[in-house]
């Protein structure tokens, strides 16, 4: 198998020597890897980890009472993300999910029928994107899950309760 084909994998060293590893997906966009991390943070380090991917929609001209955004902006109103916590707490959010963000307090005013029928066409955008874009990710997501997302590995050094 060539390099490139190789499972990412991320690894936490603590100060004692104690390393621990697990599979980082191909979509994930940050590495949680730590090095010379304090013992006594692994727990904490472990369950503040997040694979994760931003997914970004369409825009539409908004009104809004934000005074950091002026009326008529065109601004991202279908905003998600692919997510796995391999350590949460609930089960099912230890596979790859999507979250979708709702904007709160924005407003489309004064439609006319024009303005209606550039709605239904985003709208439309919105949904072809997550039927042919969202959907296969996630669907790939959790199958490289499957394969490759175990339980992390261990590595040599002490473990942290024999520091």
């Amino acid at each position: 198998m060539p390099a490139t084909d190789q499972p990412r994998t991320w690894t936490i060293t603590t100060d004692t020597g104690f390393s621990i590893s697990g599979h980082l997906p191909p979509w994930a966009t940050d590495d949680p890897s730590e090095h010379q991390l304090p013992v006594d943070r692994l727990g904490i380090a472990l369950s503040d980890i997040n694979h994760h991917q931003e997914i970004h929609g369409h825009t539409l001209p908004l009104r809004t009472p934000d005074p950091c955004h002026a009326d008529g902006q065109s601004v991202t109103v279908f905003r998600g993300s692919i997510d796995c916590d391999p350590y949460a707490t609930e089960p099912d959010l230890r596979i790859p999910v999507f979250n979708f963000h709702l904007v709160d307090d924005y407003r489309l005013e004064a439609l006319g029928p024009d303005d209606i029928t550039e709605l239904a066409t985003t709208f439309r955008a919105h949904a072809d994107l997550l039927d042919h874009q969202v959907r296969p990710a996630l669907i790939q997501a959790r199958r490289d899950w499957q394969l490759h997302g175990t339980l992390p590995r261990a590595a040599a050094g002490p473990h942290p309760s024999e520091r």
